[in-house]
């Protein structure tokens, strides 16, 4: 009763919530007339109270010291699963961290050394652009590009749109401090050629608030004004910007069913749908934020918007696995730890690679979509 919230990752239903309040009823009524009332009535010695104890406490500490040593008993799980193990190794991906001049905090810069790289970019964005990160760099291996990945915030916030978040009191002000920031070093630094933006942006959207704009209202207009802002003042001669738009996103964590589906274990087995996301769920989720960037990006010479969802959802249904991987970590966010061959095919399939290399050519970057293969960038010797 008491683990009843973990099957599936799913909450229970109110019928379910009322039957599960009748059966801890029921255990606990057989728990007092079985176990507590006859145990009462027990007279053991000091010796078996003891012994009795001791073995009890000695039998429950050595199965918890077994569960923490062995991280929970993967060995449970097919080999095939050691990938989806937790959210931290799904989000493991090794990066360079080092201090960059100009910039107050070390940051994950990767590609080519970025002191010597012929073409340097700024990835700027919250978790998302993170998870989009292990995928440009397995899109772009071994070409002189290297990226730096910036903030924790999406490049909306941190003007005259804000987000305040309950559970980080300091957030937007973290953000407008660190909008400020990456702006101050874009600024001196023109040699950086692309700005890659990237954001749970239709999410952020109904979070978002400004001056005599209350949160709720307008959220795709917020984020539409925090965007034009930014751009304002990061454009420099030659640069671009490439906006990333929403990736698919699951209604609720997909791990569980997927663990139920085909680890073997058991549980009890999900909807036939799950899990699952319709091309039609993501365009509903995301067409006003997508129409608000591909209008921005048409007013603009300088940027180019990308629509994950039109290479990923392309049949129908979102892919959620590829190579024989499960590609995500949680509902909103891809695994970082995917082998290198398949986040490489992730990027091409959604376009990534195509448009960040559209945007880094010499050509204008033009509206790019999945499976173009525009003019590469220089080789790396």
């Amino acid at each position: 009763v008491l683990f009843r919230h973990y099957i599936n990752g799913a909450w229970p239903s109110p019928p379910e919530l009322v039957v599960l309040a009748l059966v801890s009823l029921v255990l606990a009524v057989l728990s007092w007339r079985l176990v507590e009332e006859p145990v009462r009535r027990l007279r053991p010695g000091p010796v078996e109270v003891t012994a009795g104890w001791g073995a009890s406490v000695s039998a429950l500490v050595a199965v918890g010291l077994a569960l923490s040593w062995s991280h929970g008993a993967p060995s449970r799980l097919p080999p095939q699963f050691a990938g989806l193990y937790s959210l931290d190794v799904m989000w493991n991906w090794p990066c360079e961290y080092r201090k960059v001049d100009g910039l107050p905090s070390s940051y994950c810069t990767f590609g080519a050394p970025w002191d010597s790289a012929a073409h340097k970019a700024m990835l700027w964005g919250d978790s998302h652009a993170q998870h989009l990160a292990p995928m440009i760099e397995a899109g772009l291996a071994g070409e002189d590009v290297s990226i730096l990945l910036y903030g924790n915030c999406p490049a909306a916030l941190g003007g005259t749109v804000n987000r305040q978040r309950a559970d980080m009191p300091t957030y937007a002000a973290g953000c407008s401090g660190k909008r400020a920031d990456g702006l101050a070093y874009l600024g001196a630094h023109p040699e950086i050629a692309l700005v890659v933006l990237a954001g749970a942006w239709s999410r952020v959207a109904t979070t978002v608030s400004a001056s005599g704009v209350p949160q709720g209202q307008d959220g795709t207009g917020l984020m539409r004004r925090g965007i034009d802002e930014f751009l304002t003042e990061a454009t420099s001669p030659g640069r671009r910007i490439l906006i990333v738009a929403d990736t698919p996103m699951y209604d609720r964590d997909p791990i569980p069913c997927v663990i139920a589906r085909d680890a073997g274990l058991l549980r009890r087995p999900c909807a036939r749908d799950e899990p699952g996301i319709s091309q039609a769920q993501h365009e509903a989720r995301t067409g006003e934020m997508s129409a608000a960037f591909r209008e921005l990006a048409s007013s603009r010479a300088d940027t180019a918007v990308l629509l994950p969802g039109d290479g990923l959802c392309a049949s129908g249904a979102c892919r959620m696995e590829l190579d024989g991987s499960f590609l995500y970590r949680d509902r909103g966010h891809f695994r970082r730890n995917l082998p290198p061959a398949t986040r490489r095919a992730l990027a091409d399939l959604m376009g990534l690679t195509a448009a960040v290399r559209a945007a880094l050519a010499p050509s204008p970057p033009g509206a790019v979509t999945a499976g173009e293969a525009p003019e590469s960038v220089e080789k790396a010797p």
